[in-house]
């Protein structure tokens, strides 16, 4: 009841709700169904709720199984991300250490290559080498 009035309340004063689910492939079916009922808040004419799920292919998967079926019908906008190029796993990585305050190339052009070819490009698998590698270069005072 609590949620249903902060929804209201958000709608009134012209705010969007959205909530984001990481890792919705680990939902169990009891909590995709909470969720499917969540998106039963609205109004007549209007939506209290957008929903993003975030995760990897065994989401879509989960979704498929006829017990999810009620919040598959729900889903109107899908998205699945390609694995990066090699390219774009340079600028990735750059990226990422750039945030991490990182200002110069900790990764040489061959080492590049060499992670994306164990991550095939995906985003996690090339933060986890990355993680692992400076971590062992950390570890030997390198």
């Amino acid at each position: 009841i609590e949620f249903k009035k902060f929804l209201l309340n958000a709608y009134h004063q012209n705010e969007k709700v959205l909530l984001i689910i990481d890792e919705s492939q680990r939902l169990e079916p009891e909590t995709m169904e909470q969720i499917r009922l969540l998106s039963n808040i609205e109004l007549p004419h209007s939506k209290l709720i957008n929903i993003f799920f975030v995760g990897q292919t065994e989401f879509l998967f989960a979704l498929s199984q006829n017990i999810n079926r009620a919040i598959r019908q729900r889903i109107t906008v899908r998205y699945n991300l390609d694995p990066l190029t090699e390219l774009e796993t340079k600028d990735f990585i750059e990226h990422r250490l750039k945030v991490a305050g990182s200002n110069g190339h900790i990764f040489t052009h061959k080492a590049v290559g060499e992670i994306y070819s164990f991550s095939h490009g995906y985003p996690r698998l090339i933060n986890i080498i990355c993680d692992n590698v400076l971590l062992t270069g950390y570890a030997k005072d390198l």
